[in-house]
């Protein structure tokens, strides 16, 4: 009777030891798994090569976060805010928010590293450098919440305003500049049509309806304006990256405003004429029927 290797036995014969050894207990619990998924074992090899990649990152992140330190500490960053803060809340969220231990992962300001500093790489992808990574920097009067926590975060810095410093800075954006470069390849709207000229209007064109496709600090921006319904992708006038798609609810004009306001009025209240009326009435008929 014939018999016929397969694969299988082909990668567990791979991992056997030499004859005249026994077989060593990693070795087995390999033949095992190799068993269970069917996994070769140069697979196997990429599979570990990946992961110890990724875990000598880790470790290396680990080790520059521990050893490295910072320039300036954190807490003394308190006046590196895009607004300066005007009210007890807001300056008192700021200062508990940069006690949190985020901050010994994901710095605040790139001005606190050294440039050794593996950290670099989580302020590029996850740092908020002008409202903190927490939003407590978000307004002068009062921080996006009081709560200073791990669910706040991932609200604000992951879901709301993901890669702030990676489409603010070079090379993916360029709203750090002082002055912009916007260029239309194709505009359409109600000063008439123009291409390859400079465009100085925002994210949409003149009037009601409009059409562009610029280069904005040579980065695509695409934008449509049809009456109430506005949608844009790309690189905007200031260089920094955004996206919508909405409509915008009916505005009511001046006349309608002022004949509503007319007809709630008289409603309520009805004119002195009629109010006077019914006073004589109740004054020499008390009892007219």
């Amino acid at each position: 009777m014939l018999y016929h290797a397969s694969n299988t036995d082909c990668r567990i014969a791979a991992l056997t030891p030499p004859l005249g050894g026994p077989p060593a207990e990693h070795d087995v619990t390999a033949v095992n798994a190799l068993k269970r998924t069917g996994v070769g074992a140069p697979d196997r090899i990429q599979l570990e090569f990946g992961l110890n990649a990724a875990l000598a990152c880790l470790l290396l992140l680990g080790t520059g976060c521990a050893s490295a330190g910072y320039r300036k500490p954190t807490p003394a960053c308190i006046n590196d805010y895009s607004e300066a803060a005007v009210t007890e809340i807001a300056q008192e969220t700021r200062e508990r928010a940069l006690q949190h231990p985020a901050y010994h992962f994901i710095p605040f300001q790139r001005q606190q590293m050294h440039w050794y500093d593996p950290r670099h790489l989580t302020w590029y992808l996850f740092g908020n450098d002008a409202d903190g990574i927490f939003g407590e920097g978000s307004s002068p009067e009062h921080p996006y919440r009081t709560n200073i926590n791990c669910i706040i975060w991932f609200k604000w810095d992951v879901m709301r305003n993901f890669g702030h410093n990676m489409f603010f800075y070079p090379p993916l954006g360029s709203a750090c500049f002082n002055s912009h470069w916007n260029w239309s390849l194709f505009k359409a709207d109600a000063k008439g049509v123009a291409a390859f000229a400079r465009d100085r209007t925002g994210v949409f064109g003149e009037g009601t309806s409009s059409f562009k496709l610029n280069l904005n600090d040579l980065k695509p921006l695409i934008a449509l304006k049809l009456g109430r319904f506005e949608s844009y992708l790309g690189w905007r006038e200031r260089g920094n990256l955004g996206a919508s798609f909405r409509f915008h609810r009916k505005k009511k004009s001046h006349e309608n405003k002022k004949a509503a306001a007319l007809l709630m009025r008289s409603s309520f209240y009805p004119p002195p004429s009629c109010l006077a009326t019914a006073l004589l009435v109740r004054t020499f008929c008390p009892h007219p029927f």
